[in-house]
């Protein structure tokens, strides 16, 4: 066997992690395709996006104390088994409304929720905070806060913190026709 003569096995080879690789990249491509067709799908559904933030609006109250995990969702600081617990609870609340429109938007909305992975999660809470936001809701995006007893009434108090204390804003206050609908947490400095 002469030194200048290639081993038939390495283009085997070669070929057959090409096409490996190109394998995985068709199913990443079908499982992201899935992925943004059912969430076209749910936000198409035969109810009007304005009758959806009616609704809403008419049971806003119960929303409070879901806009911060909704928005750990969406920042990507919740794992996936945070996600299933915040969308339980969503759906718990919806439940508990007796609104049969309600219900059906949700259960359409939330459908196959077994088989979705953080980024549909991701999407999905997107779209729900988008809702509440067209409803009036606001965020408060302060960095930084001096500890006062107004302080109180915007955020969960830590239990060493003094008044005229730096603190750091972990997570906003939310407010909805000028009150305070859901408290932010702060650290102390």
């Amino acid at each position: 066997m002469s030194t200048n003569s290639i081993n038939p096995i390495w283009p085997v080879l070669g070929g057959l992690f090409v096409i490996g690789i190109g394998y995985c990249i068709v199913q990443f491509y079908k499982k992201d395709k899935l992925r943004k067709k059912k969430v076209i799908q749910t936000s198409q559904t035969g109810t009007q996006n304005n009758s959806i933030v009616e609704l809403f609006s008419l049971h806003i109250k119960h929303f409070s104390g879901t806009m911060n995990s909704l928005c750990d969702i969406i920042n990507g600081s919740s794992e996936l088994y945070i996600a299933e617990i915040n969308f339980n609870n969503l759906e718990q609340i919806i439940a508990a409304r007796n609104n049969e429109e309600l219900k059906k938007w949700f259960s359409i909305f939330s459908k196959d929720r077994n088989t979705w992975d953080i980024v549909l999660y991701k999407d999905k809470a997107t779209e729900i905070m988008n809702i509440l936001l067209k409803c009036g809701i606001r965020s408060q995006n302060e960095k930084t806060i001096t500890w006062s007893n107004q302080s109180i009434k915007k955020y969960y108090k830590p239990t060493s913190v003094q008044p005229g204390q730096e603190c750091i804003v972990e997570a906003p206050y939310w407010t909805y026709n000028g009150e305070i609908f859901e408290k932010g947490l702060v650290t102390v400095k």
